[in-house]
């Protein structure tokens, strides 16, 4: 099975080759990872990562602010989100809903990824985020993500994993915002909330099994603090659902 593999770590780029992949990547389709946030030059996302070279990273929410510096990307605002977004137009801008029912409609190809491993380290700051936020990774969405149309591609259809700021690890799977189906999983530390300044990594795997059922896996390390002598052991990580 071939895998596209993303990777969103804190620090220098040599640090990419040492992250363990837990399924190998598909050799026709270039993995994703945040080498570029180790520019010199400290920037906002505006909403595009100009110095991404593959033009995916993509700033959305409520007014959120997405900055870079020193190899770490912050996150603030209201709902602020990460995507990494392949329907590009030749002016850097993303799809309408009208242009993506109209590219369906006339059958043109879509960049589509399909079985995916997403690895995140995250650091929480603060105390005043709702218990049910959190980290979040949400893959196969539309591009223009919450919508509340039943037509074609403008679905959510995202499946997620979540590492909630109250200990709960979830899955998610919805089909149309904002209606979801939960599955919930264990306590990430023991009934006790999300720690403050600490590096957590998270792995989530989202892969076809046949044309009709899919697998989800998430996995956690709470053990190498992301700490670049320590997160090339796979043994860090711990699986907590599937």
């Amino acid at each position: 099975m071939n895998f596209l593999i993303l990777s969103l770590i804190p620090g220098i780029s040599a640090l990419f080759p040492d992250i363990p992949a837990l399924y190998a990547p598909n050799p026709e389709i270039p993995s994703w990872n945040s080498a570029h946030w180790n520019s010199s030059r400290p920037r906002e996302l505006t909403p595009r990562d100009w110095y991404d070279k593959t033009d995916l990273s993509q700033r959305r929410g409520r007014d959120p602010v997405l900055s870079i510096s020193e190899g770490v990307l912050t996150m603030s605002g209201t709902q602020p989100r990460l995507y990494l977004n392949p329907w590009i137009k030749p002016n850097k801008k993303h799809w309408s809903l009208k242009e993506e029912r109209e590219r369906l409609a006339t059958r043109q190809p879509l960049r589509f990824y399909k079985n995916t491993e997403v690895t995140i380290y995250y650091r929480r700051s603060g105390d005043d985020g709702p218990a049910y936020a959190g980290l979040v990774i949400g893959c196969r969405s539309s591009p223009n993500g919450h919508t509340s149309s039943t037509m074609f591609h403008e679905h959510a259809h995202t499946y997620y994993a979540k590492f909630r700021h109250d200990g709960e690890a979830q899955f998610l799977k919805e089909v149309t915002h904002p209606h979801v189906a939960v599955y919930r999983m264990s306590d990430l530390f023991s009934g006790e909330p999300l720690p403050q300044n600490q590096w957590i990594g998270m792995k989530f795997v989202v892969y076809n099994l046949d044309d009709s059922s899919t697998k989800l896996e998430v996995y956690i390390d709470k053990v190498s603090g992301g700490d670049i002598n320590r997160i090339s052991d796979a043994q860090n990580w711990k699986k907590i659902g599937e």
